[in-house]
């Protein structure tokens, strides 16, 4: 594995794991970062796969733009593609006033944010 790929994998490991910590947080949980948190997850995971397979990307957060460089070698799951729309709003959707993350929007995000975390590791083996 590439240097840069491995900082990227690091990187959203790290917010795989707050993501979980505030998850199983005993009080106070807060839904807003976890969709956050499975958002920024999974963009690094993205950045991972294609900083590996040596594909530029631009800086940007938008999940379905990541996804589009795929090489088509990868075969990314169709059933991926909701699962990234929905990530992909929670970049800034429970970031500002006036819309908040619930505990089963939290857990759908978890879900996801889980499933493209396999699914790019496995790609990176």
């Amino acid at each position: 594995m590439r240097a840069d790929t491995a900082e990227w994998v690091k990187k959203a490991g790290a917010d795989f794991i707050s993501m979980m910590r505030e998850m199983n947080a005993v009080n106070e949980l807060n839904y807003d970062l976890i969709c956050f948190l499975a958002q920024q997850s999974a963009e690094k995971y993205l950045k991972a796969l294609l900083c590996e397979n040596g594909v530029p990307f631009p800086k940007t957060h938008d999940l379905n733009e990541l996804s589009a460089l795929l090489p088509k070698r990868f075969e990314f799951p169709e059933s991926f593609g909701a699962t990234i729309s929905r990530l992909d709003r929670y970049a800034v959707e429970f970031r500002y006033p006036g819309a908040s993350a619930t505990q089963e929007l939290a857990t759908e995000a978890i879900e996801g944010a889980r499933a493209l975390r396999d699914w790019c590791r496995k790609m990176l083996e």
